[in-house]
């Protein structure tokens, strides 16, 4: 077996020729993405930005192996049954890898699933992460584009600091992807606190929400206009470490979604 450390676009990640395992952050969108334009490819209907997180604390362990049984997914020690987001990473695996067209994943969260800390976008960044060094023959597919196809935010987990993810204009989703704005060195006295006050699931899932969203919300659209200069301003607050405007952009975005 031949092991190797090495990071992958933020992620920590390890394996052999059959098995990776690889260890992805949560981000904690500032200008948020709410709503999608595509529902199979996910693709928003919005930019957004985000801060990732360190691997320190809050961080999602996969491990993706090749198995000639039958596939199967573990999540925090309990076999699920594959969602409709998985099965789509599947599909693209099993289009490019007849031979190898089954794997084992068994993924462990440090923090609460489902519970409103994105725990979807570090998941399926080291999912994503961990296929693509699996399967050579993805070569066609991105990280962050295999990562979005499972869950939206988390085409921005693979990359650590202040990231964009971009709304895109191709159907395709090809030019919706994340990319990372400033790392996070830029702003080393810039903190986040995480208070964990719930630990059940959430009673809606976001992707639910974001359908009630569009078709009941009269405000949905006009936040659509705002966004881009929103996010300019929060960029140019970010790059000039200017805390109060940086404070008063993010809070007005969260204001706006509730």
């Amino acid at each position: 077996k031949q092991w190797y450390q090495r990071r992958v676009r933020g992620d920590q990640a390890r394996g052999n020729s059959d098995t990776v395992t690889v260890r992805a952050p949560i981000n904690i969108a500032l200008i948020k993405y709410w709503g999608k334009r595509d529902e199979e490819r996910n693709l928003p209907s919005n930019s957004s930005l985000s801060l990732t997180l360190s691997c320190g604390e809050m961080y999602t362990e996969t491990c993706v192996k090749r198995t000639d049984a039958r596939t199967r997914f573990f999540i925090n020690g309990t076999e699920e049954e594959p969602t409709s987001r998985m099965k789509r990473l599947l599909k693209i695996i099993r289009e490019h890898d007849d031979k190898h067209p089954n794997i084992e994943v068994t993924t462990h969260n440090t923090f609460p699933t489902a519970a409103g800390l994105a725990s979807s976008a570090s998941g399926y960044a080291a999912m994503a992460t961990a296929l693509k060094l699996l399967y050579p023959g993805l070569e066609g597919h991105s990280v962050s584009e295999l990562a979005r196809l499972g869950s939206g935010s988390a085409c921005r987990s693979v990359l650590g600091g202040v990231v964009v993810w971009d709304h895109g204009e191709r159907e395709d989703g090809k030019d919706s992807i994340a990319r990372q704005v400033f790392p996070a060195a830029h702003w080393p006295e810039l903190r986040v606190l995480v208070c964990v006050v719930k630990k059940e699931k959430k009673g809606i899932p976001s992707s639910e929400g974001m359908k009630r969203t569009v078709v009941t919300s009269g405000l949905f659209s006009r936040r659509l206009e705002n966004v881009p200069q929103r996010l300019e301003s929060l960029t140019a607050a970010i790059r000039d470490r200017d805390f109060p405007t940086f404070a008063g952009i993010v809070m007005r975005d969260s204001s706006e979604m509730h």
